[in-house]
């Protein structure tokens, strides 16, 4: 995972979690939620938060401890 990580990296790409993928099936599994209506996740659409948040920090001014919980 480490050189896949360095190598995306290195390629200026956004990296995307193989294991929350941004689609449907990371918000709906028809397997587990069988009361949820799949119908209700087609109006939304993934962005990442460069593309919400401008500028984007994730922790301005430094990490405090109660910044993470």
């Amino acid at each position: 995972m480490k050189a896949f990580l360095e190598r995306t990296i290195a390629s200026g790409k956004p990296w995307t979690d193989p294991e929350f993928p941004p689609d449907k099936s990371s918000l709906y599994d028809a397997k587990i939620d069988i009361d949820a209506d799949p119908s209700a996740f087609n109006g939304l659409s993934w962005k990442r938060a460069s593309a919400i948040y401008n500028p984007l920090y994730i922790f301005e001014d430094g990490v405090e401890p109660n910044d993470i919980n």
